[in-house]
C-alpha cells in the first residue's frame, strides 16, 4: 500500500470515527479494553507506517559500472561475503555499454512478488538497474544495505525470476545470488529495488 493511499484510508477512518466518539461511544470503548487495545494498535501501526515513509527517502546515486569485468570480479569487489548461486551467477545477462547512470531507489512499504514489483516499475516508467550497476553502489557505499537492504533482479533463459540482494546478517555485510524458482515468493516490506527513469 502507498503511502497515499495509508493517508486517505487513515483519514477516512477518523472521519467515520468522530461522529462516534460520543458520551456512549467512549463508554462502550472503556467497557471493551481489548477492542480498544486493537484500535490503538492498528493506529500505532499506521503511524509508524507514516513515519517510515517520510524517513525513508533516498537520494540517487550516479555510478559508472564496471561491464568489462566478470560477474565473479563485480562481486569480489564489493568486500562482502557472498552467498552464491553459480549457475544463476553464469548464466546471468551480460550487460553492455557504459556511461555514468543516475539511479532512483524505490521503497514500496509493503511486500511484493517480483511480477508485482516489475508491474510497478512499468508504472513509473523504470526498468531495473542490472547487477553490476547495484554491485557498483554497495561497492562505492559498504555501509549503505545496513540502513537501506536493496535488491535486483531478472529473468532466465527458462523465465524464473533471479536476483542479487544486499544486506547485513549476523556475520557482518552479505551479498546474496540466487533464484526464485517457481514458487512465488514475496519481497518483504524492508527492500528498496533501485531503477532506472526511461
Amino acid at each position: 500500500m502507498s503511502g497515499d493511499k495509508i493517508k486517505k484510508e487513515f483519514q477516512q477512518a477518523v472521519c467515520e470515527a468522530l461522529p462516534l466518539m460520543d458520551q456512549s461511544g467512549m463508554s462502550q470503548l472503556i467497557d471493551h479494553p481489548e477492542a480498544l487495545k486493537l484500535i490503538l494498535a492498528e493506529a500505532i501501526t499506521l503511524v509508524n507506517i507514516l513515519k517510515k515513509l517520510q524517513e525513508n527517502k533516498m537520494m540517487p546515486r550516479c555510478v559508472a559500472p564496471d561491464y568489462h569485468f566478470t560477474p565473479q570480479q563485480v562481486l569480489d569487489a564489493t568486500g562482502r561475503k557472498q552467498l552464491v548461486n553459480k549457475v544463476v551467477l553464469e548464466t546471468m545477462p551480460r550487460p553492455t555499454g557504459g556511461g555514468e547512470k543516475q539511479v532512483e531507489f524505490y521503497w514500496p512499504g509493503y511486500s511484493l512478488t517480483d511480477d508485482q514489483l516489475e508491474r510497478k516499475f512499468s508504472e513509473k516508467n523504470w526498468v531495473s538497474v542490472d547487477f553490476y550497476t547495484l554491485c557498483k553502489i554497495n561497492q562505492l557505499e559498504p555501509k549503505l544495505a545496513e540502513k537501506y537492504p536493496n535488491a535486483t533482479h531478472w529473468k532466465n533463459s527458462d523465465g524464473e525470476w533471479c536476483y542479487i540482494l544486499f544486506t547485513q546478517d549476523s556475520y557482518g555485510p552479505v551479498v546474496i545470488v540466487g533464484s526464485v524458482g517457481a514458487e512465488d515468493e514475496e519481497w518483504s516490506d524492508d527492500w528498496w529495488f533501485p531503477g532506472l527513469p526511461i
